[in-house]
């Protein structure tokens, strides 16, 4: 069985879904997950976990200040990962997703009142087709026993 929780990270508009691989709920042992590199997560393969994933994307709104980068996608993956008991993370794919949408044709009447009656005038605007691409990043979601802690190399020991 798996379960899947959506988390919408505010701060940013980057949303995170986190999804079970085991069907189970864990306790948070950490504020924040560590981030990983590949060649790290193989330094705590003996004593990890794989307890999920998180997909992180960036949603770009009009007015919005600049994308998110692939740092601030992996802070997110890290504190949505530490949340859902995870202490490391390590990042699978980071890419670009693409949003498109089409904005409506619309029509529009002004009229005005004059000598003898109304006088109407129609403004057609047709519809326009426009996309935007925003960061997106995949994770593997990697738990450590508090106990096997002291076994990790200091650099990659998570903190409370």
């Amino acid at each position: 069985m798996r379960v899947l929780v959506l988390a919408v990270l505010l701060t940013g508009c980057i949303s995170a879904q986190f999804n079970s691989t085991t069907g189970k709920s864990y306790a948070p042992l950490t504020s924040r997950a560590i981030v990983l590199s590949p060649d790290e997560a193989q330094q705590i393969a003996g004593q990890a976990q794989v307890i999920g994933t998180i997909s992180v994307q960036s949603r770009i709104r009009d007015g919005a200040p600049a994308a998110p980068d692939n740092e601030q996608l992996a802070a997110k993956a890290a504190q949505l990962a530490a949340e859902h008991g995870g202490t490391h993370i390590v990042a699978t794919n980071f890419d670009s997703a693409v949003a498109t949408w089409i904005d409506p044709a619309t029509v529009t009447r002004d009229c005005a009142r004059g000598n003898g009656g109304y006088s109407c005038e129609k403004t057609y605007t047709p519809a326009t087709i426009a996309s935007t691409s925003f960061p997106a990043a995949e994770f593997t979601v990697y738990r450590v026993a508090a106990e096997a802690w002291s076994a990790l190399p200091p650099g990659l020991r998570p903190g409370r």
